[in-house]
This record gives structure tokens, sequence and C-alpha cells, in this order.
């Protein structure tokens, strides 16, 4: 990809115009973007409100029933920046058992 990256970009250059593809796009793409909250946890005493498993499935249920359906019906708002009501459900009611310092 990089060497394709590299193609564009120089074929871009001779054109006068930025492409797509270039190789920062492609270092963009294929660079490791798994955070984790251990220093949280550890230095902050943080715990998720919603684990990963369920918040996995939370994402796609909402990709389902949000995302798609608009994305395939482009008239819509395509419903980026929303949370998914069934977490924001989860992250209300733990809310409601810790009180707010």
């Amino acid at each position: 990809m990089f060497c394709l990256g590299y193609i564009c970009g120089f074929i871009g250059f001779l054109l006068g115009k930025k492409l797509k593809l270039n190789p920062f796009t492609v270092k963009m793409l294929t660079m490791n973007r798994w955070f984790t909250y251990e220093r949280a946890e550890r230095d902050l005493g943080y715990t998720p409100i919603i684990g990963f498993e369920e918040g996995w499935a939370d994402t796609i249920s909402w990709f389902r029933t949000q995302w798609l359906p608009n994305f395939l019906n482009r008239s819509q708002a395509s419903g980026y920046g929303q949370i998914y009501n069934g977490s924001q459900l989860k992250i209300d009611m733990q809310n409601k058992k810790r009180p707010l310092i």
C-alpha cells in the first residue's frame, strides 16, 4: 500500500492535485489505534461503565439500526455523533447510582 501511496503522491504532484491516496493516508489507515484504560484504572480508580463485549454488541446494533438505514437512504441525516440509545440508557442508570462530586 505504501508503494501505491507514493505512486499516487507522485501522480498528484505531476497533476498539481492532492489525491486521497498518498503516503500519509496509508500511514493513518495502517496505524495501530488500540487504546487501553489501564493507567486511568490504576491512577484514578476508573472502571468502564460498559465492558468491551457489551459495548461492541451495542455498536453493531446501533450500526444496523441507525447508521446503515440512513446510509442506504441518503436523503436523511447520517446519525454521526449520536450514541446508541441502549448505551446511553446504561450510562444514565450508572450515573444515578453514583452521585457527582
